[in-house]
């Protein structure tokens, strides 16, 4: 059986000019989950840094506005699916652009596995007020494999579909969030000047919780996976990232600030409840918002399911076009104009690795760090390369120093969280799941380099070479 495509049949293609800007961002806001991070991360944050929160939360702001100089850089020039690994290859060559395609691949499907993981918590904490605890595993196996199952066929079916049910999603969970947090700032003054101040705060904990900032924002450059489907990508794309990133970044800010501020108010600490906005709604007096906001952070997970297969396929299918990876990832449905096998790949993989995790015993929120964790490390990775790249079209004489001088900047950024994140090397088991995040990129390159050789490698027909021949006789013998 042959997974190509018929050679009397012409190759279908993604569909160009397809998207317009609105879908476009769904991409990357259901990649950013604005509103896990609000409803999970940002009281772990708080929890972690304290009143030095909101002023961590505007530096990852500007440590990211260097990175989208970086991308901006390539965004501008190229519309490639390849999106961050085609970036890389325009500054630095092939091989960095293989290794950052995969870290960026690594990077979106555990993006989708969290988000996945994320969503059953949700859910079964709300299955658990209503019908009671689970008996066995079979809860915690089913929800993550429902969530992924049906976000691989709204990829799969149309790429328009899934943003607008990645856009529907993160919407509606945003305005239920940013409800509970407006009505309880109004029962008194917005104005907490210890937010200001971080000489109090102790620098282990600020470093702790930087680790855990610096990625809030990462996903906001996904929306460059649809560059080839989006009509005027060029001029789209950027806008969209920067569209994307900006807001968010603000957002996260000033929630921050006001979750921050609540916690004084009403003396309750957010990071020790594993259901923060359900705490808070109840304690301003509105419980069926609490329930609510499990319901959207639910929603917003499988958003963000969606985005990372959709992201990490189009990296894979771009892979394949260069011939580093089979051609069966690179097919493209003739109807649905999806990498439909690529997608498929991934909806496994992604169904099985917290199959596996909850094989081992791992708790749920455990599963939640661990696949976060690796996705941030690929995320890191990816951006390392993508900076450097735009630092050597600065030695081309490419693009401006402004911009190259911001990127660099986002580059040493990254540079510190890799090592605060890594130095000293995590005890157990975080030191294996920073071992698998460079692991698993690393046998990506190495797949794609033997596809490569064997894909430049001269074809053979009854072990004769098929490569012309100055021999002319030897030629026709070999073609009879």
């Amino acid at each position: 059986m042959s997974f190509t495509q018929r050679p009397d049949l012409p190759k279908a293609t993604l569909r160009s000019g397809y998207l317009n800007r609105l879908e476009n961002a769904a991409q990357s806001l259901g990649t950013l989950a604005p509103s896990v991070t609000i409803g999970v991360g940002l009281p772990i944050i708080l929890g972690e840094s304290g009143h030095a929160s909101a002023l961590l939360m505007a530096l990852v702001l500007v440590i990211f506005l260097g990175i989208a100089a970086g991308v901006h850089t390539f965004a501008a020039r190229c519309s490639s699916a390849g999106s961050l690994g085609a970036y890389t290859a325009m500054g630095l060559g092939r091989r960095p652009g293989i290794a950052a395609s995969w870290a960026y691949i690594l990077a979106m499907a555990f993006v989708a596995i969290s988000a996945a993981v994320c969503g059953q918590f949700c859910i079964d904490l709300l299955l658990n007020q209503w019908i009671g605890p689970a008996h066995g595993p079979w809860r915690a196996l089913l929800i993550p494999s429902l969530i992924l199952g049906a976000g691989w066929y709204c990829a799969h079916r149309d790429v328009r579909l899934s943003t607008k049910v990645m856009l529907a999603s993160e919407m509606t969970s945003l305005v239920l969030l940013c409800s509970i947090m407006l009505v309880a700032l109004s029962k008194g003054s917005c104005w907490d000047a210890r937010q200001l101040d971080f000489t109090h705060t102790p620098w282990n904990a600020v470093r702790v919780a930087f680790i855990t900032a610096a990625t809030t924002l990462a996903g906001f450059e996904s929306a460059s996976t649809l560059g080839e489907e989006v009509s005027e990508a060029r001029t789209t794309v950027p806008r969209t990232m920067l569209l994307c990133l900006i807001p968010t970044g603000v957002l996260y800010l000033l929630s921050t600030y006001s979750l921050g501020l609540l916690e004084d108010r009403y003396h309750v600490h957010l990071d020790e409840t594993s259901m923060p906005f359900d705490l808070l709604a109840r304690t301003v007096g509105i419980p069926v918002f609490g329930t609510l906001s499990l319901i959207g952070i639910s929603v917003s997970s499988f958003a963000a399911a969606v985005a990372g297969i959709n992201g990490a396929s189009r990296v894979m299918y771009d892979l394949s076009r260069q011939k580093a990876l089979p051609e069966f990832f690179g097919y493209i449905h003739p109807t649905h104009a999806t990498p439909t096998r690529a997608l498929a790949f991934l909806g496994v993989v992604a169904i099985a690795v917290p199959a596996l995790i909850f094989a081992e015993g791992v708790s749920v929120t455990d599963s939640i760090n661990y696949t976060i964790q690796v996705a941030s490390y690929g995320y890191m990775a990816s951006y390392l390369f993508v900076c450097l790249a735009a630092f050597a079209f600065l030695l081309k004489g490419r693009v401006s120093t402004g911009l190259a001088l911001a990127a660099a900047g986002g580059f040493a950024a990254m540079v510190a969280v890799l090592g605060m994140s890594i130095i000293p090397l995590p005890e157990a088991p975080w030191g294996y799941v920073a071992f698998v995040s460079l692991a698993l990129p690393v046998c990506g390159v190495a797949w794609s380099e033997l596809c490569h050789i064997r894909a430049s490698a001269p074809r053979t027909a009854i072990g004769v070479d098929e490569r012309p021949s100055s021999l002319p006789g030897l030629a026709r013998s070999a073609k009879g």
